[in-house]
């Protein structure tokens, strides 16, 4: 068969990684070719056999995302950047908070006064605790927290955009052993099919019923057959290298074709979905969000400032340092309302301010940017996709029907109406036209997660992996409002 790419195991699937699936009469007819096999023993045989085929488990392309999401280091360095934005929130909450401070010190004095003749010695100690709360800092505290909240939103999507990332580069690597093995095994049966046919010619040359010439041409199609081979043994090779890469572990007994993910019924249903969901433009906006509270912050410098600030002293021998100039003993308490009001500081609050605009309307144009590669990437995606449906139906009938121009071939060969050259050319166009559905169903499948990935949604929620999803809500609770702690 053509496109022979589903063998039963029972009522699974099921694919030996190093050889393409074949009917398991040829696999058997090698076998008893090569080794005798008991008649009465080839029933039991056959079923042991069958049982240690279908006993690897398949490893689907589903698994190997759901194995890339909870040990990719990518993935996890994405993870550890979210959660320290989620400390800025934190340190942004400490501008509602009191400050409490303890200072202490202890000394020696000693002073020479002219008309006594021994020196004056003191211990004086000194020990105060400061409290401040502050009142009003120009709106800065209620900017500060809600620009850190965005940047917190802007790098959630960041996140999802790595996942994204990740999980491209995963089918990209599954998709390529998948397609290596294909090709492999259609080297192998041009290889084992030429050989045949060589020969077959050379018979035909003892016998007289050819000619040198046709001797050559087969024996030149079959060394040809078996460089491709070797090309396609060090392709997989090297697939196989970038799929441990990416995924993190030997590639195994994989799916025999890369199943289509379930994509929107129309262009405009997925351009809506796109811009709501795509990673990179939610980026996009919530940094324009926090662009926004960065002027605010920067203007709240320049207005007044209101703080209370409490304090406790206790002095001991510290005239120096006594409210009232004397060394004896004190307990000293005070409440202060401090107001601070900036009236010039050089320049510097109102270039604050300048750059925080500028910025802001450089992240006004990053959003046009973002939706416009949005909408482009998703224009390209799609045209791509149909267009390669329509090379696989085209690349399946022309397999199909270069499959029975060979088998015609031989057919008319050995009747005398056609040349071995015929035959050969015949088998050199069915393994271009299986090659090339090989390649055209491997494209396929990756412009499938392509269009996925441009709508947002090539997310492990979504394809609804079976993993415990990783919620990065649960750091922001347990961190951004935290008072004390210093983490793990």
């Amino acid at each position: 068969m053509v496109d022979e790419r589903k063998t039963e195991c029972g009522r699974s699937t099921c694919r030996l990684s190093g050889t393409r699936d074949r009917p398991y009469s040829r696999i058997i007819s090698r076998l008893l070719v090569t080794r005798a096999v008991p008649v009465g023993g080839l029933a039991v045989w056959f079923s042991l056999t069958l049982v240690g085929i279908c006993s690897a488990e398949t490893f689907k392309l589903m698994d190997a995302l759901a194995f890339a999401y909870e040990t990719n280091p990518q993935l996890a360095q994405a993870r550890a950047a979210l959660a320290a934005l989620d400390q800025g929130v934190a340190q942004a909450n400490a501008g509602w908070r009191p400050s409490l401070n303890a200072t202490t010190s202890y000394g020696y004095d000693r002073a020479t006064v002219t008309g006594f003749s021994t020196p004056l010695e003191t211990h004086p100690v000194v020990g105060q605790v400061t409290l401040s709360q502050p009142v009003y800092r120009g709106g800065q505290t209620y900017a500060e927290i809600s620009r850190a909240e965005q940047l917190d939103r802007a790098g959630q999507a960041q996140l999802v955009s790595t996942e994204q990332s990740v999980f491209l580069s995963a089918t990209t690597a599954y998709a390529d052993v998948v397609r290596d093995l294909a090709l492999l095994d259609v080297a192998h049966d041009n290889a084992r099919a030429l050989d045949a046919e060589a020969r077959d010619v050379h018979t035909e040359f003892s016998a007289g019923e050819v000619t040198r010439t046709d001797v050559q041409q087969a024996d030149a199609r079959l060394a040809r057959a078996r460089a491709n081979e070797a090309v396609s043994e060090s392709q997989l090779a090297a697939s196989r290298a970038e799929y441990e890469d990416v995924i993190g572990r030997p590639a195994e007994t994989l799916e025999k074709e890369v199943g289509l993910p379930s994509l929107p019924g129309s262009k405009d249903a997925a351009l809506q979905i796109a811009l709501k969901e795509n990673p990179d433009l939610n980026a996009a906006r919530a940094s324009e969000r926090a662009a926004d509270f960065a002027i605010a912050d920067a203007v709240g410098a320049m207005l007044p400032q209101i703080s209370i600030l409490g304090q406790y002293q206790y002095l001991h021998d510290a005239a120096n340092e006594s409210v009232f100039g004397i060394p004896a003993e004190q307990r000293v308490a005070s409440v202060v309302a401090q107001l601070n009001v900036p009236i010039y500081q050089g320049g510097g609050e109102e270039a604050a301010v300048r750059r925080a605009k500028d910025t802001h309307e450089q992240a006004e144009l990053a959003i046009s940017t973002a939706e416009r590669g949005v909408r482009q990437n998703l224009d390209s995606a799609w045209e791509t996709f149909h267009a390669l449906e329509v090379a696989v139906a085209a690349d399946r009938a022309q397999s199909a029907a270069s499959q029975s121009a060979v088998a015609g071939m031989k057919e008319q060969q050995r009747g005398g109406e056609r040349s071995v050259i015929n035959v050969l050319d015949a088998q050199q166009d069915f393994f271009f036209a299986e090659t090339s559905l090989e390649q055209s169903l491997h494209d396929q499948a990756l412009a499938a997660f392509r269009l996925l990935a441009a709508t947002g949604q090539l997310t492990a929620e979504h394809l609804q992996l079976r993993v415990t999803l990783y919620d990065p809500q649960v750091h922001y609770n347990d961190n951004a409002n935290a008072w004390f702690g210093l983490g793990k």
